[in-house]
């Protein structure tokens, strides 16, 4: 049998051990709750559906043509101008960049010189999970530089995230196609409309 000794030892140990871990699950929730909180005042800032202009660039930090200044200025006023465009229809735009580059300091410096991103994804070669998603999944070419144009619909409801893509994807592949089509300008008809979510290629090599 055990001795009262040995009880009040064993109820004090079992005491410190609970309260050692709800002062280390407190630190981590502050430490999660801090992180989250510029997250959830962009798109947790309202309750209800918005719609959100999407670009995708992928690219390698490797890649002349990818480099190439005149390039680089065609993304730039490509960016601007589809943002300009989703703000003019009430929409909100989010730009994603990814560079396959394994070299990943390589593929951090090329997207700082490259745009102000809202998010990016850098590494992993051909095995990138949004090359995955955007390229390999939709039976696309791997060929760089690359643009994909959609949009989706962003529903926040008791503090949950839902996300749906609208429209059919625009694709458009290469650095001279992605320049002429920032010459053209023709913002509106570069954003997808809400018409279902199949995707088809043009003969242009465009998916519309």
């Amino acid at each position: 049998m055990f001795s009262a000794r040995t009880w009040i030892d064993r109820l004090i140990l079992v005491t410190a051990t609970v309260v050692a871990a709800l002062l280390v699950w407190r630190s981590v929730e502050s430490r999660t709750v801090a992180l989250a909180a510029p997250y959830h005042s962009d798109l947790f800032d309202s309750t209800g559906t918005f719609r959100q202009v999407v670009l995708v660039y992928i690219g390698d930090a490797t890649c002349h043509a990818c480099g190439d200044p005149k390039f680089t200025s065609a993304l730039a006023r490509l960016t601007k101008g589809l943002n300009d465009e989703a703000k003019r229809r009430g929409m909100r735009f989010h730009s994603i960049g990814v560079i396959v580059t394994p070299d990943k300091r390589a593929g951090w410096k090329y997207l700082q010189e490259h745009g102000d991103w809202d998010e990016v994804s850098i590494g992993g070669g051909w095995g990138n999970s949004f090359v995955v998603t955007h390229i390999w999944d939709r039976a696309a070419d791997g060929a760089v530089p690359k643009v994909l144009i959609f949009t989706r619909d962003v529903t926040s409801r008791n503090k949950m995230l839902l996300f749906s893509n609208t429209g059919r994807d625009r694709e458009f592949t290469g650095s001279s196609t992605i320049e002429n089509i920032v010459q053209r300008g023709d913002w509106e008809h570069l954003i997808p409309q809400a018409s279902g979510s199949r995707v088809r290629r043009s003969s242009s090599g465009t998916r519309e």
